[in-house]
């Protein structure tokens, strides 16, 4: 696994931001790498290079500067942990676990020279590698040994890496032949072998152990020991035992707090007598030691599959709505059919204003106005459905049903129209752009659910009621807000001002669409609702009326 950045560390909205081989850029503009559109990063900030000797953050001359643990930088290698900020943007640099790793057990092998014979200098009767020494120094150095193993198991890593490293551990400081780790299946509750280690010259088309003897430690949980299990009468029978002319035997459980993960093994097919009950006593605090580095493991590889899976839905769901789905224990999106409201919402005249400006320009422009308006969706409990080119389109109703959701979508609809004025005061200031939007909402039964597959999350609305509100979009003017007839008589607050706007024909549709007008906002004098105020177009005549009630 490669480095990688955690964009809002610890937060709700934590995000995991991939680096790759070679030069990551990181700013606000769209052409970098990792894009964080906030205003306090410069356009092109800061880089990251990534070679196989380290990783180095490098800073562009951005305006707010880059810091890495507080302390503005220039250039800085970066280490496991480090804290970069870039502007108001803050990240947490995790560095490949594997390397952590072998660094770590280049560590253990130097330090433990000092207590370790060279191989094949064991004490009569036991097959731990430690050098001769008196009763009392020797329990002292086990107790030495466990404590390095222990220190090494418990830096991060991929849970293969853990189960190699335990087993290769297990070959420096133990004469064994073979070692296996088993683990149980946690949907079926079987034994599945997880890793093997062989001494040289020996082949892994055998069996590697006796289901005798892992059946009774995992039914026990106790560690088993046999001088020659050929010959052990509580193996009498066992065919396994046999065939494999098993001689010394050992295997303990694999127990992490109250639960048991597996069994470790480990034997040795030629001499009878290798271990002795001293063995057993230091492999179960060896397999002690490796169950808490499996399970913690186990439990950062689920931490790291549910951030990932949030950082997905938080593309979409408001974070109330994230944290009861990443509770929910089958979060499955399988469609299912909801009555739901329905946003859509357009730039007028999009097309228009694409053919006088350069890709690039629109590209940025739209990453300022998107964002702004998932904001608000989120904000009124909405679902961010999909962008659709300029278009946004955004429900209430599912995944997870909504109280009064067609008022939350009428007034994420209003707040949508206030935003964009203040978007547009910004850019006018500063000679940018001015845009319009449009704004349709509709009511009815959709399939929701994940289109696609469960390792790419696209849900969708799908239905002939998110049809109706594209064309209520459609139908809306510069600056207007159109609902229909279906999302008025699901509002609770009918005192929301609304204006019958008359039936209309639309494409597709056969029956002419009972349209309202929501009156959102006083248009400056002389000017139509919404409408840029210098445009000489005059307003469409609107059927005005009394407010409907239902």
């Amino acid at each position: 696994m490669r480095p990688f950045l955690l964009l809002n560390p610890g937060s709700e909205g934590e995000q995991r931001l991939d680096l790759k081989m070679g030069t990551t850029s990181i700013g606000r503009n769209i052409d970098n790498d990792i894009v964080i559109a906030h205003p306090t990063l410069s356009r092109k900030h800061a880089v990251i290079e990534m070679s196989i000797s380290g990783v180095t953050i490098v800073d562009l001359n951005s305006r707010n500067g880059t810091s890495v643990n507080a302390e503005r930088i220039d250039r800085r290698d970066l280490r496991d942990g480090d804290m970069i900020r870039c502007g108001d943007a803050e990240m947490r640099f995790v560095a490949t676990l594997d390397v952590v790793a072998r660094a770590s057990s280049d560590a253990f092998a130097s330090s433990m020279k000092e207590l370790l014979a060279e191989e094949g200098g064991t004490v009569l009767g036991s097959a731990l590698r430690l050098k001769p020494a008196d009763q009392a120094t020797r329990s002292a150095d086990q107790l030495r040994v466990l404590l390095k193993v222990s220190e090494l198991l418990s830096s991060p890593q991929q849970i293969d890496s853990v189960l190699d490293s335990t087993l290769k551990l297990l070959f420096d400081v133990m004469d064994v032949d073979r070692g296996v780790i088993f683990l149980v299946d946690e949907s079926s509750g079987e034994l599945a072998t997880a890793a093997v280690r062989l001494a040289p010259g020996l082949s892994s088309s055998q069996p590697l152990s006796s289901q005798h003897i892992l059946k009774l430690v995992l039914s026990t949980e106790t560690g088993v020991v046999s001088s020659d299990a050929v010959a052990d009468p509580r193996f009498a029978g066992a065919a396994s035992v046999a065939e494999q002319s098993i001689r010394a035997s050992m295997c303990v459980p694999l127990k992490a707090r109250d639960t048991v993960l597996g069994v470790l093994y480990v034997d040795n097919l030629v001499r009878a007598g290798v271990f002795g009950q001293a063995d057993l006593d230091f492999l179960m605090g060896f397999a002690n030691q490796a169950a808490v580095a499996i399970e913690n493991m186990r439990l950062y590889r689920k931490i790291e599959e549910e951030s990932i899976a949030r950082n997905k839905l938080i593309r979409f769901f408001p974070r109330s709505v994230v944290t009861r789905l990443m509770q929910s224990k089958n979060l499955t999106f399988t469609p299912v059919e909801a009555d739901v409201t329905i946003l859509f919402s357009d730039i007028c005249d999009f097309t228009q204003m694409s053919a006088t400006l350069a890709p690039r320009q629109i590209v940025a422009l739209l990453n300022e106005y998107f964002p702004v308006m998932a904001e608000v969706v989120f904000r009124h409990g909405g679902t961010l459905e999909k962008y659709i080119g300029d278009a946004l389109m955004a429900i209430w109703g599912a995944p997870l049903p909504v109280a009064e959701g067609a008022d939350l979508a009428l007034r994420a609809a209003v707040e949508m129209q206030q935003r964009l004025r203040q978007l547009n005061e910004k850019w006018r200031s500063s000679g940018g752009h001015h845009i319009e939007i449009h704004i349709g909402l509709n009511s009815g039964h959709v399939a929701a659910g994940n289109i696609g597959s469960s390792d790419y999350i696209q849900y969708a609305a799908i239905g002939d009621s998110t049809n109706v509100a594209s064309r209520i979009c459609s139908v809306a003017q510069r600056g207007e807000i159109l609902l229909s007839e279906a999302t008025w008589a699901r509002v609770v607050d009918k005192s929301t001002p609304v204006v019958p706007y008359g039936p209309v024909q639309v494409k597709g549709i056969a029956a002419p669409l009972n349209l309202y007008y929501l009156k959102w906002d006083s248009p400056p004098a002389g000017a139509p609702i919404g409408a840029d105020s210098s445009s000489e177009t005059a307003p469409r005549p609107r059927y005005t009326g009394e407010i409907p009630r239902s």
